[in-house]
């Protein structure tokens, strides 16, 4: 539901488009969704989800198509874990295959929690994300390279962390 089109893939192909899963999505029907997450609680997790998409989706409009603020980057997230780290942690997420994270039953409410406190509690979090890992077999790699991801992106400074985002473009 998430695939990005044709002019925003990869050479693999799994690119995830926030704006595409909230296009599909938003295009279900409530019968649909219920076939597709029978589980209440995870389809409302999907549902909040949806909705931070649909705001990276209206951000898009002011994406900066000549990457001039590349070497900001790091700083951005590491500041917006502490201002929506809901939807930062999205963003970071969605490099790691964010569609097939989205469909574990684990994830997706796991994901929802996040909490909006300081630092501690979001470091707290994150740990709790291993346990996900180990209940999903399928996706357990992929949740364990996130929680380091997230795990980095907490012990860095904001210096550094935009030095690292440079260094990999």
């Amino acid at each position: 539901m998430g695939t990005a089109s044709k002019g925003r893939q990869d050479a693999t192909g799994d690119v995830f488009s926030p704006a595409q899963f909230v296009t599909e999505w938003n295009g279900l029907s409530p019968r649909a969704k219920s076939a597709l997450f029978p589980d209440g609680e995870h389809r409302a997790a999907i549902n909040d989800l949806a909705t931070v998409m649909d705001g990276m989706k209206k951000a898009q409009l002011f994406e900066n198509t000549l990457k001039t603020g590349i070497a900001v980057g790091g700083s951005a997230h590491l500041a917006g874990f502490t201002v929506a780290p809901l939807t930062t942690t999205l963003l970071v997420a969605s490099e790691f295959g964010l569609g097939k994270l989205l469909a574990s039953p684990g994830f997706a409410p796991w994901l929802a929690r996040t909490p909006a406190q300081s630092n501690s509690a979001l470091r707290l979090h994150v740990t709790r994300l291993g346990n996900v890992a180990g209940r999903e077999a399928v996706i357990g790699a992929d949740i364990k390279a996130l929680q380091e991801r997230l795990r980095e992106a907490f012990g860095q400074s904001p210096v550094r962390a935009a030095a690292n985002d440079k260094e990999q473009d």
